[in-house]
């Protein structure tokens, strides 16, 4: 087995070579949601049918997302920072530095009926850092990227830790402060 990555473009361009390479078993992608469903919708010019390209064979997983804010926002829960959108719609602004996260972000705001602007980054560290200096309020991304973070903050404090712990025993995908 030879594994080839093929970094870059929110998948597009694995995905791009594996459409393009002869059906025959041999070729295979590990997809995410941008390759096998929003990349369609993202990109104007895709250049193979997202639709047919692929067969499906298996599934592998799933990541859970933790929407952080930043602690300069006077919101003490989610349903707070809502509220603070809602009070100023396009003021509250989330980060993003992959299709997952700039989709969830903007289901978020779809269903809690807010208007946030997105601000693309090249990495999730990259997010990370600018959501905690206070240039972006709000970042949804994977565990990866944000535990360490949550679990730096909770450390801090008691009352933190016990909503961190709540939060992710919950599988809610969501963390807040209480």
């Amino acid at each position: 087995m030879v594994i080839e990555n093929r970094p870059g473009a929110n998948g597009l361009i694995g995905a791009d070579l594996v459409a393009k390479s002869p059906a025959d078993s041999y070729t295979l992608l590990f997809g995410t949601n941008s390759t096998n469903a929003a990349l369609k919708s993202l990109v104007k010019n895709l250049s193979y049918n997202q639709d047919t390209a692929f067969t499906l064979i298996g599934y592998f997983g799933s990541i859970p997302l933790i929407v952080a804010i930043n602690n300069d926002v006077p919101a003490k829960s989610l349903n707070g920072f809502v509220a603070l959108a809602k009070a100023d719609p396009g003021k509250m602004t989330f980060a993003y530095a992959s299709t997952s996260q700039r989709v969830s972000s903007e289901m978020f705001a779809n269903v809690a009926g807010i208007k946030m602007t997105g601000v693309s980054y090249k990495s999730g560290p990259n997010a990370m850092t600018d959501l905690i200096g206070g240039q972006v309020n709000m970042f949804t991304a994977d565990f990866a990227v944000t535990l360490p973070q949550v679990q730096v903050q909770a450390g801090q404090d008691s009352r933190s830790r016990s909503n961190l712990t709540e939060t992710l025993s919950s599988h809610s995908g969501a963390t807040h402060r209480e």
